[in-house]
């Protein structure tokens, strides 16, 4: 399959798109790569660069060009799904995706499951070590193997792999386990953070959304929370990035985050606790851009004041943000009503304005980002087919970028691994269990993968 990279280049013309044509393109960024490579270590090093190195490094890159039609430039658009924009989360396909799981053979994830899943009570009858370690122990443990920066891709992404096919969380066999760990105050942000993290992979968010309660659970968390607070953090990020699923935008999009996401976005004087963090503005922005794929999404920006937010967000100094902000109005420019709206409202020469300046800063993604949304803003632009539903299916949602997990750190601090494995001794797997999984475990995978 070609690499997603390539959805966000030029279309290419007849008969440019042989897998042999792409395979020499991608060598090339390979060989680019690693001349890039080199003079940065170079650098490092306090010596300057050889001039051929860098002349070689810009010969490849001009041949390289001249086999991508249009040239390297990002685009807003995806080729897949023409008028979608691209989630921030799909900008490159990340190196998670080639690297495969690794089982971690020391856990009896069974064991596991039936401890996090059981009750309180039944917790301390289970006698899994002497003394039955901390509910909020066991959890940290699981995040640090699926988050902890030092462990191997392999390993982390075989912890992930390993909690959705041994049902860790009782998704499945005990759906009322993890709405209720979301409500133990104790827990709450531990298992955020785990979600967050599970989040990160296709097969993760396939996972969590499965289990309808839990996501409402944390549409309520993250709309009642401050927006200061390590909750509304880790429920943030975690929606944000299960927003990606179709059927979690249907849901959320019922139970009122749009309108509380534009809110945030759209923040003045007092009307919520605090001034939203630019975590909040750039996760918050991203969620709105997902949720205006939807029809029923684009259909509840137009009722609010959605332009207005754009309008202020859009010169946002951070990138990602106003990149977002330009994602939901080319959604939203599809809507008939909402053109028509902009278009009086004078967004036309505000557009013109932003892509004067972003011209002027050498700011090409974003110009050509405005272009698209000019283009949209046309009279002759076909008006959106009611019955048809941008971002039809998750096809497109097969993303994995576990390795650029970071918040987790938050809720790691300064630990120390030797106590995380501590909690971890009462769930060591025998070898017969060891044996047993690694079966199951490839099987599933196997499955997965197909």
């Amino acid at each position: 399959r070609i690499p997603l990279l390539y959805n966000l280049l030029e279309p290419n013309p007849a008969g440019a798109g042989s897998s042999v044509a792409w395979k020499a393109v991608w060598a090339e960024l390979l060989r680019i790569a690693d001349s890039g490579l080199d003079a940065a270590t170079l650098r490092a090093d306090g010596l300057p660069p050889p001039e051929d190195l860098l002349a070689e490094g810009r010969r490849q890159l001009a041949a390289l060009r001249e086999q991508v039609p249009g040239g390297l430039e990002l685009r807003l658009s995806s080729q897949s799904y023409p008028g979608c924009p691209m989630s921030p989360t799909q900008n490159t396909r990340s190196r998670a995706s080639a690297v495969r799981p690794q089982l971690p053979r020391d856990l009896d994830f069974r064991r596991l499951q039936r401890f996090i899943c059981a009750r309180p009570e039944e917790r301390q009858a289970m006698g899994v070590s002497n003394p039955t370690p901390a509910l909020a122990a066991v959890l940290r443990a699981l995040l640090q193997r699926l988050a902890s920066a030092e462990a191997p891709l392999a390993r982390r992404r075989g912890v992930l792999v390993s909690v959705v096919c041994f049902d860790v969380f009782g998704v499945h066999s005990c759906p009322q386990a993890l709405p209720a760990l979301l409500s133990d105050p104790s827990v709450a942000e531990l298992t955020l953070g785990l979600l967050a993290v599970l989040a990160c992979e296709a097969m993760g968010r396939n996972y969590v959304v499965t289990s309808s309660a839990c996501v409402e659970k944390m549409a309520l968390v993250l709309m009642e929370q401050p927006l200061d607070s390590a909750l509304h953090t880790q429920a943030l990020a975690a929606m944000q990035r299960l927003s990606l699923r179709r059927a979690l935008q249907d849901r959320v999009i019922e139970l009122g985050l749009v309108e509380w996401v534009v809110g945030v976005l759209g923040w003045q004087g007092e009307e919520i606790q605090r001034a939203p963090s630019e975590f909040s503005l750039e996760f918050g922005s991203a969620l709105l851009m997902n949720l205006a794929l939807r029809t029923a999404g684009k259909h509840k920006c137009a009722g609010l004041d959605v332009l207005a937010v754009a309008l202020n967000l859009m010169e946002h100094w951070n990138p990602q943000i106003r990149t977002h902000v330009n994602g939901t109005l080319y959604s939203l420019l599809t809507v008939p009503s909402f053109r028509a709206s902009a278009r009086q409202a004078g967004l036309e020469g505000i557009l013109r304005s932003v892509h004067e300046q972003s011209k002027r800063a050498g700011d090409d993604i974003s110009a050509r980002q405005v272009e698209y949304l000019l283009s949209k803003l046309d009279p002759d632009e076909p008006d959106e087919d009611e019955g048809a539903e941008s971002g039809e299916d998750d096809e497109d949602d097969d993303e994995n970028f576990l390795e650029e997990e970071e918040l987790a750190g938050l809720l790691l601090g300064d630990r120390c691994g030797h106590s995380a494995e501590e909690a971890f001794r009462g769930f060591q797997a025998t070898p017969a269990v060891a044996e047993a999984q690694g079966r199951e475990f490839r099987e599933f995978l196997g499955q997965a993968v197909a």
